[in-house]
């Protein structure tokens, strides 16, 4: 029992990573079929089912889809350490306040809405620091952080039917 213990635990703060890296323009969303897809094989598909491993793919492949159709090729929001630093403070004060309240809810809330304070901070930063920022569209500014809001929900949403799969 131990040992499925801690796999669990690592499977989680993997599923909570693929939320940043979704808010981050990553691919987490299939990260966190891949490690519903894992945590079923692992459990012989009785925590994690079949019909959980399907809507874990088929919300990713949607979430990565819609994103690649929308997004404008001309602006990708870049990782940098500034908005790294702030998503991980984000992320962390959020959690402490939110889990006590909505419990493991507030966990993924916390992480998804950390992330994207983080992305949102390093856009601003750039933005105050550079010229060039200031000549790309507004739009094309908006359709990426909508892209990246949008599937850093897809995948907090993947995460609470994993987890509510598991822990019911």
């Amino acid at each position: 029992m131990p040992l499925f213990t801690i796999i669990l635990t690592i499977a989680i703060l993997l599923m909570m990573f693929g939320i940043v890296l979704s808010c981050f323009g990553l691919p987490g969303s299939f990260l966190i079929a891949t490690v519903t897809t894992s945590l079923a094989i692992f459990s012989g598909f009785d925590l994690v089912g079949v019909s959980t491993v399907i809507v874990a793919f088929g919300g990713a492949l949607i979430a990565e889809g819609i994103s690649f159709v929308v997004r404008n090729s001309y602006y990708r929001i870049s990782l940098r350490k500034k908005s790294i630093v702030t998503a991980m403070v984000a992320i962390t004060v959020l959690v402490f306040l939110l889990t006590p309240i909505i419990y493991v809810f507030g966990t993924v809330l916390g992480v998804l809405f950390g992330s994207l304070a983080g992305v949102l901070y390093g856009e601003l930063s750039v933005r105050k620091s550079s010229n060039h920022f200031l000549r790309i569209k507004k739009t094309a500014i908006f359709r990426e952080l909508s892209c990246m809001a949008f599937r850093g929900t897809v995948s907090a949403l993947l995460v609470l039917i994993t987890l509510t799969s598991i822990y019911s």
